[in-house]
């Protein structure tokens, strides 16, 4: 009886914790991201809003302030461990992970065409 209890505590407490990662994660997916890609001799600064909707999954909207004000869709996906923001219409693709438990930086890669770029998006608060 008591090993019981203490199975049925220590499954609780799982359940739990999970409970409280994953609304962590899906928090730090709720928020607006700023960013700059370096492109060679130029930059472009990158802003991204991520979202997660129960039932609908998780969306970013891509927008480059130095290019247009155009809102571009796409959607992220969990490719092997790796968060990979799709943006179809443009053809581009952002595989990112968090920089650190806090969740304020996404650190990786921009693929578009044949052409790959260094990205960094800090989470914003504004």
């Amino acid at each position: 009886m008591r090993l019981m209890r203490i199975t049925v505590s220590a499954l609780v407490g799982l359940v739990l914790a999970a409970s409280v990662y994953a609304a962590d994660a899906q928090s730090a997916l709720d928020t607006k991201w700023t960013g700059t890609l370096y492109l060679g001799k130029g930059k472009l600064r990158i802003e991204m809003v991520t979202t997660d909707t129960p039932g609908a999954g998780q969306a970013a909207t891509m927008v480059s302030p130095d290019q247009s004000s155009a809102k571009i869709p796409g959607r992220i996906e969990d490719q092997n461990g790796e968060m990979v923001f799709l943006f179809p219409s443009v053809s581009g693709r952002f595989y990112a992970a968090f920089a650190s438990d806090k969740r304020q930086l996404l650190v990786g890669r921009w693929e578009q065409n044949d052409a790959i770029f260094a990205l960094h998006m800090k989470r914003t608060d504004d």
